[in-house]
């Protein structure tokens, strides 16, 4: 019989394809939008930003299966080639600065979170997942 703790811990030999597919998730579809979101003008995020809040939830989601399913130390998938989980971070910066804070638009802030965003996306050097 099988270690039950391992037995416990031990994922289905799906691809990622497969698990994307699964989660309803496109990870290279939802990389390209947050980049449109990275390299917009601050001035996009001003008092009409509520528009982004729906899409930035959605991209929120989209990160944090994607992370699952490629950033899971221990699986046949994982790859650090694109880092899922730091780009949640940041995208959720960004919510939390737009919509979350009491303080007025700070454009700096919005610049800042922005700029850390786009260099992550900048830093991403492989052109797709290893299947």
């Amino acid at each position: 019989m099988a270690d039950t703790e391992s037995s416990v811990n031990e994922r289905l030999p799906f691809s990622p394809l497969e698990l994307e597919a699964h989660w309803d998730v496109n990870c290279a579809t939802a990389l390209t939008a947050i980049q449109r979101i990275s390299e917009q003008s601050t001035e996009a995020f001003k008092p009409e930003y509520e528009t982004f809040r729906s899409a930035i939830n959605e991209y929120l989601g989209a990160l944090k299966k994607c992370a699952i399913i490629y950033n899971t130390k221990g699986t046949s998938q994982y790859s650090q080639c694109i880092d899922y989980f730091s780009l949640y971070g940041q995208l959720n910066d960004l919510k939390s600065a737009l919509f979350l804070t009491k303080q007025p638009f700070n454009q700096n802030q919005i610049q800042s979170i922005l700029g850390a965003l786009k260099n992550g996306l900048d830093g991403i050097h492989c052109t797709s997942h290893q299947q």
